[in-house]
């Protein structure tokens, strides 16, 4: 793990809360994806997670996921302020070629089917990006500078964040567990 780090990577704050808590182990990208020495990599391989409260609908969430939404937003840091609290490090990384190979990740996310569509929609490829993620004993709060509101997934912080006093979310053994079992799931599709 890196000693400080500045890079984050903008995702929905119902999505940032379910890597803290360890209900899911991936993220989906479109792009921010290449392919190096013959294996897919993302062009970080360590970030904070930049929690975003506009994007999403409940429609987009697994009903079973609809209560988080009120919860995650009245944790919205005032105007102004940022909160991070997810340091994530890349794993590993599945190309995904088919709607129907996605639609198996359904039970292993908070995302809904529909979502998970409306994701693919005029994608010939996606990626299911493995994260270990680490959470920290309180969140670093940030002021929120005019450059964060670009809108593009990645931002680079104003000032470097150390991660030394997170925690993993998952030990390395239940992580395993659970990316092989998401692995399995997806054999017959790869």
């Amino acid at each position: 793990m890196k000693s400080e780090n500045m890079c984050a990577l903008k995702e929905w704050a119902v999505v940032n809360q379910s890597l803290r808590e360890g209900h899911q182990i991936f993220l989906l990208q479109k792009e921010g994806v290449v392919k190096q020495s013959g294996v897919w990599a993302m062009t970080e391989k360590e970030f904070f997670i930049f929690p975003v409260y506009e994007r999403k609908s409940k429609e987009d969430l697994q009903e079973d996921y609809h209560p988080w939404m009120p919860v995650v937003e009245l944790s919205k840091p005032p105007e102004g302020r940022l909160n991070l609290d997810v340091y994530a490090q890349v794993d590993s990384i599945c190309r995904i070629k088919n709607i129907r190979k996605l639609n198996k990740m359904v039970p292993y996310s908070i995302w809904s089917e529909n979502y998970m569509k409306k994701f693919f929609d005029g994608q010939s490829e996606v990626f299911l990006v493995f994260l270990r993620c680490y959470r920290g004993p309180q969140f670093f709060r940030v002021p929120f500078h005019p450059d964060y509101k670009l809108p593009c997934p990645w931002v680079e912080l104003k000032t470097p964040l150390s991660p030394n006093s997170f925690y993993p979310v998952l030990t390395v053994d239940r992580f395993k567990e659970r990316k092989n079992e998401i692995l399995k799931e997806l054999g017959s599709w790869l």
